[in-house]
C-alpha cells in the first residue's frame, strides 16, 4: 500500500460501507483546509503551518507542494519584504480506477480569510418581513481597516425567498434587508489574518447574511433564492468580481476575501499533489 493510499484508505472504506449495497464505485472524497503561511522577500515560502491535525503521508504531500509555491513579492516603498496570511485549501482525493490508490488535487485556495472576533451580532429580522415570512440572504461587502473593524458596508447582493408581484416590490424588500445588515455590520470586527512587515494590513471582503424563519431541527433542508442584481459599488474597477462557486461555498457570518496582496505566480488550483 502506497502512503497515499495509507493516509486516505480508511476514509474512504469508512465513507463507502454505508451506500455499499446500494452505489456501485468509490466516492470522491473532499476536505477543507486551513493554514498559515509567511514569505520570503523574493515570494518563495519560508513557513507553512496547517491548522488541522492530518494523517502523516497528507499532510507531507500538502506541505511540500505549499512549500514549493512561488508569490509575486509583496512591496512597501518599493522594497520586497516579509509578509504572512492565511490560506484556506479546497481539496479532493478522487480514486484511481483498478488501483485502489488515490490523486490528491487543489479545488480552490484563498488566501486572507479573517476570523470573526468576540461576539457579531446578528441582524435585526425587518419585521414587516417576519410577518410576511419572507426570507433572504444578503451579500455584504464590508472593508476592514488595520484593527479589522468594519469602516465601510455596501450591500453586494440580496437574494429573496420567495418571488415579488413586481421588481418595485422586490426592491423593496431587498433595501429593508440590506438596512438591517448593515446596521449590525458596522458594529462588527475581525480578526485579520495578513500581516506586512510584521503589521495587520486591512483588507475587504464579502460576508454572507442569512435571513431564516424556520429551524431544520438537524435534518437536511433545501433553500432556494431568487437572486437579486449585483450592485456597483466600492469594489467596481478595483477588485477581480468572484465567481459564482466561491460566493455560494461562503456560510452564514463567514468572511471571503477579495483584495489579498499575495498573488502566486502559477496557478495551483486543479493541480494534482
Amino acid at each position: 500500500m502506497s502512503t497515499l493510499k495509507a493516509g486516505i484508505a480508511g476514509l474512504a472504506m469508512a465513507f463507502a460501507m454505508p451506500f455499499a449495497s446500494a452505489q456501485q464505485g468509490s466516492p470522491t472524497l473532499s476536505m477543507q483546509l486551513d493554514g498559515d503561511i509567511r514569505i520570503a522577500p523574493d515570494g518563495s515560502v519560508k513557513d507553512y503551518k496547517p491548522r488541522a491535525t492530518l494523517a502523516a503521508p497528507i499532510a507531507t504531500l500538502i506541505e511540500k507542494s505549499v512549500l514549493g509555491w512561488h508569490f509575486d513579492p509583496v512591496v512597501v516603498d518599493g522594497v520586497p519584504v516579509t509578509a504572512s496570511t492565511s490560506v484556506h485549501l479546497s481539496l479532493s482525493a478522487e480514486p484511481i480506477a483498478n488501483s485502489g490508490d488515490f490523486k490528491l488535487r487543489i479545488v480552490t485556495v484563498t488566501f486572507g480569510e479573517p476570523s470573526r472576533l468576540g461576539k457579531m451580532t446578528p441582524p435585526k429580522y425587518p419585521e414587516d418581513a417576519a410577518h410576511a415570512h419572507l426570507e433572504a440572504r444578503v451579500t455584504l461587502f464590508l472593508q476592514l481597516d488595520e484593527a479589522g473593524k468594519v469602516v465601510k458596508a455596501e450591500p453586494y447582493q440580496t437574494s429573496l425567498g420567495a418571488r415579488a408581484r413586481t421588481e418595485g416590490e422586490a426592491e423593496g424588500w431587498r433595501k429593508r434587508f440590506e438596512r438591517a445588515s448593515i446596521a449590525a455590520a458596522m458594529k462588527w470586527q475581525y480578526n485579520l489574518s495578513e500581516k506586512v512587515n510584521g503589521k495587520p494590513i486591512g483588507t475587504s471582503v464579502l460576508v454572507p447574511i442569512e435571513y431564516s424563519m424556520s429551524r431544520s431541527g438537524g435534518r437536511e433542508r433545501w433553500k432556494a433564492f431568487i437572486p437579486g442584481p449585483v450592485h456597483a459599488g466600492l469594489w467596481a474597477g478595483q477588485l477581480v468580481k468572484p465567481s459564482d462557486s466561491s460566493l455560494a461555498s461562503i456560510s452564514d457570518g463567514n468572511a471571503l476575501p477579495i483584495d489579498s496582496r499575495f498573488r502566486l505566480k502559477d496557478d495551483v488550483v486543479g493541480k494534482t499533489l
